[in-house]
């Protein structure tokens, strides 16, 4: 994920560039030691899938060294629907669609489900924001693109056209649910805001 709290263009923020800034404005911080450790925490959590993924296949060829190469692994919520081992040249025919589908007809689209993961992603943001300038900032940036990326998936569900044999159905369902509860979301973000300009002001 990027975001452009400490630089005008998106950086990621898995990123080193990010994360030694991100570190030294926590330390700077007049937050307790438990409070510091938390977030510090979150900090690290982060990984870069675009540099990591590849890593196992780097070291396993001999090209980069185990000890310099952090590895990542990225599944997607749809894994789940896939309940047992499968073969190499079964996985790459599914892909390609060379072979009868080995999930269910009932699994929900892909754009369903990151729908609702960003959903919650936001409700977590919520709960942990102090509401400074820049996170409002950056909430208000992922509030406009989730909407629109919504508006869009509906659209793609309703056309019909390039996704035909998935799961369409469940796109429009769930993005009417989600909508909803965004709603909520966004009310109870606005008002904060609100009360945090206020106290500013105060």
């Amino acid at each position: 994920m990027s975001n452009t709290e400490f630089t005008k263009l998106p950086i990621c923020t898995a990123s080193s560039q990010f994360q030694n800034q991100k570190l030294e404005q926590i330390a700077l911080s007049e937050a307790s030691a438990e409070a510091k450790a938390q977030a510090e925490a979150k900090v690290h959590a982060k990984e870069c899938i675009c540099d990591h993924l590849a890593n196992g296949a780097l070291i396993n060829l001999g090209i980069q060294k185990e000890a310099r190469s952090p590895q990542s692994i990225c599944p997607g919520p749809n894994a789940a629907w896939f309940n047992r081992y499968y073969s190499l040249q079964e996985m790459v025919d599914h892909i390609y669609g060379r072979s009868e589908s080995l999930i269910s007809a009932d699994r929900p689209h892909m754009y369903a489900k990151e729908i609702m993961m960003y959903v919650e992603y936001f409700e977590q943001q919520l709960d942990q924001c102090a509401y400074t300038k820049n996170e409002m900032a950056t909430l208000d940036e992922f509030i406009f693109n989730l909407t629109t990326g919504i508006d869009y998936c509906i659209k793609e569900a309703q056309s019909g056209s390039s996704y035909g044999d998935e799961n369409l159905d469940s796109i429009s369902r769930v993005a009417d649910e989600q909508k909803i509860i965004l709603g909520h979301l966004i009310t109870r973000y606005e008002l904060a805001k609100k009360e945090a300009a206020s106290t500013v002001t105060a």
